[in-house]
């Protein structure tokens, strides 16, 4: 039985791929209660089931999901999913430190129709899929699954290397106690040893193509 709850601030799910197996996706397929934990149980195949619309897209945590694939036919799945579908880009398979193997993981991109969907910053979607290798219960799935875009929406990161420069100079000396600018007597010096070193300088660089 999944028992879901939100996850607590300061704290990431990251389990190992073999612990998503042998902690998670057996005991669910089991009836087994698990302790709380971030995943999920939602339909994430279907009409109106683009990522956006089930998922914050704004988020840069990923979604856990617990869900059961949709079947064309005993061997074809059903990845349609709104206006766009679920394609496969790599599968490996995941084994014990026994050497046996538990079941496959596989990953996915979300791709539209049309293309219109995908160019309203709706985002670029990813999916880590994990799916145990017995025939009577490959139904049922974890999926890690989130927009790779969410950190551009942050508004920190869109600082450019330039302000950032700016920020952390005015920072230093704020914290070094040092003038933002230089006195008349260090603009002296200055002046002084720039045109006596100028020329020498300048004849000395050299640039590598």
């Amino acid at each position: 039985m999944l028992n879901s709850s939100p996850v607590p601030y300061g704290y990431q799910f990251r389990p190992s791929r073999q612990e998503i197996f042998i902690r998670f996706l057996f005991p669910i397929v089991n009836g087994e209660c698990l302790p709380s934990s971030p995943l999920i149980q939602v339909d994430i195949y279907g009409e109106n089931k683009e990522p956006w619309n089930i998922f914050d897209k704004n988020s840069k945590t990923p979604y856990w999901v617990f869900t059961k694939l949709k079947k064309k036919s005993k061997l074809r799945i059903d990845r349609t999913a709104g206006s766009g579908c679920w394609l496969a880009r790599n599968t490996k398979e995941v084994y014990d430190d026994g050497g046996k193997l538990l079941g496959y993981h596989k990953y996915f991109t979300f791709s539209c129709k049309n293309d219109d969907w995908m160019n309203q910053d709706n985002g670029h979607w990813i999916m880590h899929e994990y799916s145990l290798k017995r025939e009577d219960s490959n139904d049922y799935v974890i999926c890690e699954i989130r927009n790779k875009n969410a950190a551009d929406l942050d508004p920190d990161s869109k600082l450019d290397t330039k302000k950032r420069r700016i920020l952390s100079s005015e920072k230093n000396h704020e914290e070094m106690n040092l003038p933002s600018k230089p006195n008349d007597e260090e603009t002296g010096l200055i002046s002084i040893f720039s045109e006596s070193d100028h020329k020498d300088l300048s004849s000395d660089v050299t640039f590598e193509t």
